[in-house]
């Protein structure tokens, strides 16, 4: 699997904003890194594909997304692809509604393998 393969794959993946376990353990690598924006409520950075899965099990136990849009995409490099995305998702503990949030996302590639992921918010 090449890195544009993988790339291709993310983006389908994202369109569809679903936990997908599979799609993690196909194109992630093990000792993959994601890097959150900081917070109060979370870690910043989690290290493995364990610690990765963790990290979204929990999320898309608190949140249903109700929106999400690419809004933009650019390959940097063979290796980096940036996307900027808008959603809206709901607290399914607290019934909060949290709308129109803008993220850029900043993945890296190796060997046809997600080897970091990186979030920012945009104020």
């Amino acid at each position: 699997m090449t890195n544009q393969e993988t790339m291709d794959a993310l983006l389908k993946a994202l369109s569809t904003m679903q936990d997908g376990e599979a799609f993690y353990k196909m194109y992630y690598s093990e000792d993959a890194k994601s890097i959150e924006s900081p917070s109060e409520t979370m870690p910043q950075v989690y290290e493995g594909l364990d610690a990765i899965l963790a990290k979204s099990k929990g999320w898309y136990d608190t949140f249903e997304v109700t929106h999400f849009e690419i809004l933009h995409r650019s390959v940097l490099s063979l290796d980096q692809m940036i996307v900027t995305a808008q959603m809206s998702m709901k607290n399914k503990f607290t019934g909060e509604e949290i709308n129109n949030t803008k993220e850029y996302l900043l993945y890296t590639f190796k060997d046809g393998k997600i080897i970091e992921e990186k979030f920012f918010n945009i104020v």
